[in-house]
Parts: structure tokens; sequence; C-alpha cells
């Protein structure tokens, strides 16, 4: 999430502040979400580096298998949103 937030902080004077803002309010819903996840699982919440490891192991699973998970129109726009942030500023995940 770091990285994220760096990400959009980076944008600054390439997209509105508002716009900026309603991203990081919106990044940080996202991982309240995630870690209500964790709690609602019996997940481990620790944070040392063999737990961090594994989920960011789940997260690389997660997302190389999303494109399948999704309905079809759900992940085309998912696609277009990240068209839309790249558009305002966002780097593409790739570094791009």
């Amino acid at each position: 999430m770091r990285a994220i937030r760096k990400k959009i902080s980076a944008a600054d004077n390439k997209m509105p502040t508002t716009r900026q803002y309603e991203l990081l309010i919106s990044l940080e819903k996202a991982l309240a979400g995630l870690c209500r996840q964790v709690v609602e699982q019996g997940l481990p919440i620790d944070l040392d580096k063999k737990s961090v490891k594994k989920y960011r192991q789940r997260l690389g699973t997660f997302r190389t298998h999303l494109g399948e998970l999704l309905p079809a129109e759900e992940w085309r726009l998912c696609k277009e949103v990240a068209d839309v942030l790249v558009g305002e500023g966002l780097p593409r995940r790739d570094g791009s």
C-alpha cells in the first residue's frame, strides 16, 4: 500500500488535488476491507517477515487470477478504470 500511496502522491500537478484525495480515501477503504477480511477469516495478523511474505504471495496469486475470477464485464471495467488512472497521471503497474 505504501507504494500505491507514493504513486498517488507523485501525481502532484498531474491531477487535481481533489482527485488525489479521492484516490487516497479509496485506498484507505480498500485497506480497511482487507484488514476486516483477515480478521473475519481468522488469518494471522502478525507483521513479521514470514507473515508479510505469505500475504505478498497470496496477493500475487490473486493478481494473477483476477481476470479469471471476475465476470468478463467487471474485468473489462477494471481495465478501463486502470486506463483512466494512467491518463490521470499514475504509472502503469509495470512502471511505464
